[in-house]
């Protein structure tokens, strides 16, 4: 558990100071170390902080499926988000909104929420520059 948290804690920073191809071994890592761990909210944390990877890349569809997923995943589990945690995510749909169009957007959305019945026998894992993001199992 601490160790994938520690994981995920330093690929936020690396995301933060704009080094997102350096977050993405250590999201992996704590992709694979997930399942083991049985933490509903890491996993939840994990498609979340995956999302934001994305969106560094220029993913967007990514990036709306993945929210989507996640959201899901979160009223399920009533898991509300943060109050800190709002005002990203908001700029992370605005984002992916005005990349996509409101039509795509309502289609990855629509994929989003197939991909949380997906992602809940796993989570996301980034892969490298073009690769789509989808369950690792």
């Amino acid at each position: 558990y601490h160790l994938a948290v520690a994981l995920l804690n330093n690929s936020v920073s690396l995301m933060d100071a704009g080094q997102p191809e350096e977050a993405a071994p250590l999201l992996r890592e704590a992709a694979a170390l997930l399942p083991a761990v049985g933490s509903f909210s890491l996993d939840v944390y994990m498609i979340e902080f995956t999302a934001s990877y994305a969106a560094l890349r220029g993913d967007w569809a990514a990036v709306a499926q993945l929210l989507a997923a996640s959201g899901r995943l979160r009223e399920e589990q009533d898991m509300p988000l943060a109050p800190r945690d709002v005002g990203g995510r908001q700029e992370l749909v605005a984002g992916a909104l005005a990349a996509l169009g409101e039509a795509a957007m309502q289609v990855e959305t629509t994929a989003g929420l197939g991909l949380a019945r997906a992602l809940a026998h796993g989570p996301a894992c980034p892969g490298p520059p073009g690769h789509r993001l989808a369950p690792d199992r």
